[in-house]
């Protein structure tokens, strides 16, 4: 499928038909990601394949890439992030059997048949987000100067 994507999906039977999921999802839909960000113009692209491997794990894989803006903890400024996600789910029924499932996926525990696909997006993109995003110091515009250094004044001791 490709271009408009679905609201919801239902994961498992999506692997067992092995679905593609292709298109594009708009930022300004994500509303837990938009506390991360400067500003919610753009997409997301989003690239997903749903299948079996040769153990019988049923996945998800594929990639999202998108160029967010987000906060500069130095200045406070808009800083371009632009992302390249790799995808690679393991389906689970519970979180037992996310134990079981090989080391290459990240666990996706189904409690329910159907997920919002722009939820697992979005859960995604935060997961990729630097801790403490920030320009490269010759490119932020933080002001150096507004911090004033104070020396320390030498201890008085009381005799």
């Amino acid at each position: 499928m490709s271009g408009r994507l679905p609201h919801s999906v239902q994961p498992a039977r999506l692997a067992e038909t092995g679905a593609v999921l292709r298109g594009s999802m708009r930022l300004d839909d994500m509303d837990r990601l938009a506390g991360y960000l400067h500003d919610t113009e753009g997409t997301v692209e989003v690239d997903l394949e749903f299948g079996r491997d040769e153990t019988g794990t049923r996945f998800i894989r594929g990639r999202l890439q998108a160029v967010l803006h987000l906060v500069c903890q130095r200045c406070l400024q808009a800083l371009r992030c632009p992302l390249d996600v790799q995808v690679r789910l393991g389906l689970a029924t519970s979180e037992q059997a996310s134990a079981d499932l090989p080391e290459v996926y990240e666990p996706l525990v189904l409690d329910e048949p159907s997920l919002e696909l722009s939820r697992l997006v979005e859960d995604e993109l935060m997961l990729a987000l630097p801790i403490v995003p920030a320009h490269a110091p010759e490119d932020c515009g933080f002001d150096r100067s507004v911090i004033e250094v104070q020396e320390e004044e030498p201890a008085v001791e009381e005799e």
